[in-house]
């Protein structure tokens, strides 16, 4: 209802539970004072969500097949992917080598993992969704094709499987690995590729810091860098290492097949329209008057006009506010 979702959103969405960031050359406690005064006083003190607890651990790798609606004349239309879940995303070492191992395993055309999958002949292209998840409260390594055969789970799950026990053995070419490090220390240094430094920042400390670690410790991670760096440089077996751990030999992985199926939209219409007759019958004489009602209601409220005071309150820009000078920049 909407007094159910009123309600929500107050319990939610209160201050409470945010974190609130300031970045630039600004004075903080004018700021802050700012924020008190604008906002955090306009709210009682409420109660903190729960936090999410962690995903019980399973025994024994699962499947999920989900059909979507999709043309049948394509053939080649799959996709499927295989899905780890690893460790806490607090934990920045464990976090910064596997993003480390992921750019290793899937970040350039010859990257080994990459390339032995295209070369199967599975499916067209890599899913979108391969790569490290590292931004949740346990993160998540998933690797698999797109335009497989609708069929084809067990033979992307061996193939990928065995391009890993593959990469084992063969281990990790000294200059991919190398060239990889440097790339990460770079940015690390660069804080963002020509976008908003602060931003950045930001989802670097929330990455931590939405989940119970301090802002600190996911934001300045270029201790946690050359720790990893030392035990790869000291250790070649450290980043395979990583591979046979918590992929290998990890049980907690879901294999997701996505099957195109040109019945399916039809079953969903259907479905749906089934949900609403039952709904329908349920109504009585007064729910369907009420219904109405809160219809002509709404349509009202969204035909009338704002106030002038509603209007006035919005920002505007005029010309006189823009600078007719270039600022010129050597």
């Amino acid at each position: 209802t909407y007094d159910e979702f009123v309600a929500f959103h107050r319990e939610h969405y209160h201050p409470g539970n945010a974190r609130i960031f300031l970045y630039g050359n600004i004075p903080a406690p004018e700021q802050l004072a700012f924020l008190q005064e604008h906002f955090l006083s306009r709210f009682e003190k409420g109660t903190l969500v729960p936090a999410i607890p962690m995903q019980p651990r399973w025994q024994a790798p699962r499947r999920l097949v989900q059909r979507v609606p999709g043309e049948e004349e394509a053939a080649n239309s799959a996709s499927v992917t295989l899905n780890w879940l690893l460790f806490p995303a607090v934990d920045m070492e464990k976090c910064l080598s596997m993003e480390i191992l992921s750019e290793i395993l899937l970040g350039t055309d010859g990257s080994p993992l990459q390339r032995l999958l295209l070369e199967s002949g599975l499916g067209e292209d890599l899913s979108g969704s391969s790569g490290y998840e590292s931004e949740i409260k346990e993160t998540v390594f998933s690797v698999g094709l797109r335009g497989t055969a609708a069929d084809a789970e067990q033979e992307v799950e061996k193939c990928v499987e065995d391009a890993l026990k593959k990469i084992i053995a063969d281990g990790l070419e000294a200059d991919l690995v190398e060239g990889t490090l440097r790339r990460f220390e770079f940015r690390l240094r660069e804080l963002g590729s020509g976008g908003n430094v602060g931003l950045h920042l930001m989802r670097r400390a929330y990455q931590g810091w939405m989940h119970g670690a301090a802002p600190w410790d996911t934001l300045a991670i270029a201790d946690v860098f050359k720790r990893v760096r030392d035990r790869i440089s000291k250790d070649s077996s450290f980043l395979t290492g990583f591979i046979q751990e918590y992929l290998l030999d990890n049980p907690h992985r879901l294999t997701v097949s996505i099957v195109p199926d040109a019945a399916k939209a039809d079953e969903d219409m259907a479905s749906m329209a089934q949900r609403i007759a039952q709904i329908e019958e349920s109504l009585t004489e007064a729910d369907r008057q009420r219904i109405i009602q809160d219809e002509k209601d709404l349509h009202a409220f969204q035909q009338a006009p704002d106030s002038a005071e509603a209007e006035a309150s919005l920002p505007k820009l005029c010309r006189e506010d823009v600078p007719r000078g270039i600022r010129r920049i050597n």
